[in-house]
């Protein structure tokens, strides 16, 4: 849980503090007023990036040089810091008096989620927004996994490159690739099935009946042995020079209950991605892990009072800490809000 936030010369903040408590925290503001750039400084702690800009400089005030994000939090019950310096070629975090070498350390650090206006990409966009998703769940609650999924990387880049130079020792190299695919496939079937159970549950209480249901596709014919499978297209391997099947053609497949994809609202399928992110937070309560800081930027019109009003009492009694902005306070009982305060800078 994040307590408190500084802010020295980042974005449109010179020099700024912000304290946060338990339960729901909003934010409200007018738009460039620094409401969104509040949830990207507690998102920068999180995973030392922002998911606004792919250039460090952008998050530096006009004029300076440096940039600081210092955020006071609770880390298995002790109180903790973590301090970020900003330069235009480089960012420099420290946990406590310790430096953070790696982004991945951050993920036992200061778990977060965050939700945008364009995370329905979730649900209607690409494979690999959901792949991500599911490999974040487990960075968290399976160690092994980063490993496996860094080694998993690496054999694939390998085999791709044999591909492209056509290499007649191809498949003799194939035994490691398949045993690592097979112990990526196997975490990600045992974490699914468990936060399946959590997206039926929550589905149901926030919508008040399943919409969607989620099947997992490993990536190539859920019947065949993934070794024969890459020897029966070897030949499409050698003429696309990269590998067809296997682990990074993994998706989530979303099937639609009574409706077709396009006839759900665009409240309806932000409401499905808020029940899938909430299932991922509360899964690694039941693994035992502490539970993310939930963050909303930009929480929008697009959901009616009833359905606002459904996910501000769920997440209320939730467990977790979440920080909304908004431009305007949602509709829904003002009890449900633990904290409110505007941001005003221009």
């Amino acid at each position: 849980m994040i307590n408190k936030l500084s802010l020295i010369d980042f974005r449109c903040f010179e020099n700024s503090e912000f304290r946060f408590s338990d339960g729901i925290n909003l934010i409200l503001g007018n738009n460039g007023s620094g409401k969104s750039s509040l949830i990207e400084a507690i998102y920068l702690s999180g995973r030392g990036k922002s998911f606004r800009s792919n250039y460090l400089s952008d998050l530096i005030r006009h004029g300076q040089k440096t940039s600081f994000v210092i955020s006071n939090f609770t880390h298995q019950g002790d109180s903790s810091r973590l301090a970020s310096q900003i330069e235009s070629s480089k960012l420099i975090m420290k946990f406590n008096q310790d430096s953070i070498r790696k982004r991945s350390d951050l993920l036992d650090l200061f778990p977060l989620h965050l939700v945008t206006p364009v995370s329905h990409n979730l649900v209607d966009s690409g494979s690999s927004f959901r792949r991500k998703f599911i490999d974040w769940g487990l960075f968290h609650v399976e160690h092994i996994y980063r490993h496996q999924w860094s080694l998993f990387n690496r054999l694939l880049k390998q085999r791709n490159q044999a591909l492209k130079n056509r290499s007649k020792d191809i498949q003799s190299w194939d035994y490691e690739f398949v045993s690592v695919s097979e112990s990526i496939d196997s975490f990600r079937r045992e974490y699914f099935k468990s936060l399946n159970k959590l997206f039926i549950d929550i589905q149901k209480q926030l919508l008040d009946k399943a919409l969607v249901d989620i099947n997992y596709y490993p990536g190539w014919n859920n019947d065949n042995n993934l070794g024969s499978e890459l020897k029966k297209n070897i030949q499409r391997d050698l003429t696309t020079g990269w590998t067809n099947l296997g682990p990074q053609r993994a998706d989530l497949k979303f099937n639609f209950i009574d409706s077709k994809r396009n006839t759900l609202s665009r409240g309806q399928q932000k409401m499905i991605v808020f029940t899938l992110q909430i299932a991922q937070c509360l899964e690694l309560a039941n693994q035992g892990f502490s539970l993310p800081i939930f963050l909303i930027d930009d929480i929008g019109s697009e959901l009616d009072k009833f359905h606002l009003t459904k996910l501000f009492e769920f997440l209320k009694n939730s467990g977790l800490q979440i920080i909304i902005s908004a431009i305007d306070h949602p509709n829904v009982d003002k009890k449900l809000i633990e904290n409110m305060f505007h941001v005003e800078q221009l």
